[in-house]
């Protein structure tokens, strides 16, 4: 755990720097708006994050861990969850980005299926 979270700070802290160093060099970049949407993205994850831990532990306590297929399953179900309850926090924080993304999905069904 202590490699993941050091990995993640070093991580954050070169965005950051990166950002920085682009807007000095470019000027203005659009950083506010930036800044939201990350803001926004970690509260859904904060959200989700609680939301699924809950669930796995109600899971856990509900579904009979013996057989091997029951961890799988709850594992996927977890994960399906979690998606849908951050593409709901997303949506309704109404995060810009979400609608380009939208429109592209929407736009490649529509042209699988011609």
């Amino acid at each position: 755990a202590g490699l993941a979270l050091a990995t993640s700070i070093a991580s954050a802290v070169t965005t950051i720097l990166l950002f920085w160093n682009l807007r000095r060099k470019m000027g203005n970049i659009g950083g506010t708006s930036i800044a939201k949407v990350v803001a926004k993205s970690g509260i859904a994850a904060l959200l989700m994050g609680v939301t699924i831990y809950y669930f796995n532990m109600y899971l856990s306590n509900v579904m009979n861990n013996i057989i091997p297929i029951m961890y799988a399953l709850r594992l996927f179900l977890t994960i399906g969850i979690g998606t849908v309850i951050y593409c709901i926090i997303i949506y309704i924080f109404k995060i810009e980005e979400i609608n380009w993304i939208a429109e592209l999905i929407k736009n490649r069904l529509l042209y699988k299926q011609i």
